[in-house]
């Protein structure tokens, strides 16, 4: 992992992903910088992501400069490696475990309080996820802790699926940068509220609302009849 000083250093994640050894090596590379409070560069199941321990608050504040202080009026969203994880840095109604059971890992976002996490990740309830990604999901794991996983690139403008932009925005800017080569271009997550009653769309996304809301109906009319 050499870089000329000054410059980011570059693992290539392996492009066969029979080569799980390869990548579970650059992965655990990856997670140590992120236990030492960096940030890392990942890809996700929709662009590149700005890695960091969202429970570590200077590393959070690094994420809030690389992002020019601009955030998303929800904050930092966070990926973690499993429901387990979820249940120690949010707060899961039934509601919301069903939802987080029925459709992750995948594209799917939901917004409910938060606990154990840095301040700095949001002024109230958090953004999780378990991605699709395989690559992100065990840097979570590995890293023992939720990772931030707001893309890598400033509120209102576009996701970034190509590593050369990655490279051109954060060399000499973060600790690490993992790459994928070009993501192809993925709508984001759908976003779901679950602190509203009835829980409210945020976003629309790859995840169809009508899907998500009739599943939630179900469970609450299961719920109904016990």
């Amino acid at each position: 992992m050499k870089a000329k000083k000054g410059e980011t250093p570059v693992l290539t994640l392996p492009t066969d992903r029979r080569d799980r050894e390869k990548m579970i090596k650059v992965v655990e590379q990856a997670a140590q910088v992120i236990k030492n409070g960096g940030v890392v560069v990942t890809p996700t199941e929709t662009s590149y992501a700005l890695a960091a321990d969202a429970t570590n608050e200077a590393a959070v504040k690094k994420i809030i400069e690389l992002k020019s202080g601009k955030l998303e009026k929800r904050g930092i969203s966070i990926i973690v490696s499993d429901l387990r994880m979820a249940k120690n840095y949010t707060k899961l109604d039934p509601a919301a475990e069903f939802l987080a059971q029925s459709f992750m890992p995948g594209p799917l976002t939901l917004i409910v309080d938060k606990q154990n996490l840095a301040q700095g990740v949001s002024e109230s309830g958090v953004a999780f996820g378990i991605s699709g990604n395989l690559v992100a999901r065990l840097l979570s794991q590995e890293s023992d802790a939720p990772i931030t996983a707001t893309g890598a690139h400033a509120a209102g403008e576009p996701p970034v699926y190509k590593i050369d932009e990655v490279k051109h925005k954060f060399n000499g800017k973060v600790d690490l940068i993992l790459d994928a080569g070009n993501l192809p271009p993925v709508m984001p997550a759908t976003v779901l509220d679950m602190r509203e009653n009835p829980p409210k769309i945020v976003r629309d996304g790859p995840l169809s609302s009508k899907e998500i809301l009739s599943q939630l109906y179900y469970f609450k009319q299961q719920q109904g009849e016990k």
